[in-house]
């Protein structure tokens, strides 16, 4: 069994790690459980979503780079190499109204939409 990279995939790495080495905070920030550390949180979601790095295995239509299985374990690799800042809850930004049976509207990842913390919107 080969357990190389493919050039594809090496590709990638270096991709994400130069974003990464360009875009990580130098120092720690506040816990996300605080206002001020949940607020800088969201706005490194929405870099990571602008830059199309939030959720990287989904279609670039919905804010992803349609990543493999491995180039996503790449990226998951790279990013706690790089020390960059724990993730927020990805699957909770995607609510748009309280109407259960409407379609989402796109890019689903996007970290403005509202979020569930600690069971209420914010």
């Amino acid at each position: 069994m080969d357990l190389t990279y493919s050039p594809r995939e090496e590709a990638f790495r270096r991709d994400v790690r130069t974003w990464l080495e360009a875009n990580v905070p130098r120092e720690p920030w506040p816990s996300g459980d605080t206002a001020e550390g949940f607020a800088l949180h969201r706005l490194w979601e929405k870099r990571l979503f602008d830059a199309g790095w939030a959720v990287v295995s989904w279609p670039k239509k919905y804010g992803g780079r349609e990543a493999s299985l491995v180039e996503w374990l790449v990226f998951e690799e790279e990013y706690y190499r790089a020390g960059a800042p724990q993730r927020i809850a990805q699957g909770a930004v995607v609510l748009n109204d309280h109407n259960p049976h409407r379609r989402p509207r796109v890019p689903l990842a996007a970290p403005r939409r509202r979020c569930l913390r600690h069971g209420s919107y914010r």
